[in-house]
């Protein structure tokens, strides 16, 4: 005689550890009818704190109690929108523009507004969005092009800032890295 009573169950409780739950924090979809697509961010608790419909496939990452999800609005990283969630307290920070990162509860940005260029790396407290630290200076003259900074994040142990970038004249371009030590006033903040 076949049998099954509780198999579902007990399939349950052994594949859990292996799921991915952040799936518990968002949701997405694509409509066949505008084309786009849509994302919904939940809380801890499933209730819902931001949803919009976009037409690119929007990326969504889960870390400890923050969810980032970031979406493009046209070429390039000057045209990229970074947003942050907190599942805990259902806080959804201000938008920052092109390449993010962020370390506890700060973000690191490189465009301050749509199509400006990128000449520096923005320090922001996440859920403000006060502006707490500029690096516009390097070693080398930037590139002039509207995204010569060509990525920035923080170090493992958020104290760093690594930053690559374009620099050189006309056909003579190079790609150069540096590191940036964040001042303790700033790591403080984290």
């Amino acid at each position: 005689m076949y049998y099954c009573h509780g198999i579902y169950d007990k399939l349950q409780d052994f594949i859990d550890p292996f799921v991915d739950h952040n799936f518990d924090y968002y949701e997405t979809a694509s409509t066949r009818v505008l084309y786009n697509f849509e994302f919904a961010i939940k809380d801890i608790n499933g209730e819902y704190i931001d949803s919009d419909c976009i037409s690119e496939e929007p990326h969504i990452f889960v870390s400890n109690s923050t969810v980032h999800l970031w979406a493009q609005w046209g070429t390039g990283l000057s045209t990229r929108t970074n947003t942050y969630y907190d599942i805990f307290t259902g806080q959804k920070s201000p938008e920052y523009l092109g390449q993010s990162d962020y370390y506890g509860s700060l973000v690191l940005s490189t465009t301050r507004k749509f199509t400006e260029l990128s000449d520096g790396i923005y320090i922001y407290d996440m859920f403000s969005g006060k502006l707490l630290y500029t690096i516009d200076e390097f070693e080398l003259p930037l590139y002039d092009s509207i995204e010569s900074i060509v990525s920035a994040y923080f170090s493992p142990d958020g104290k760093q800032i690594h930053v690559a970038y374009f620099t050189g004249t006309g056909d003579e371009i190079e790609r150069v890295k540096q590191i940036f030590d964040l001042p303790q006033k700033v790591i403080d903040k984290q």
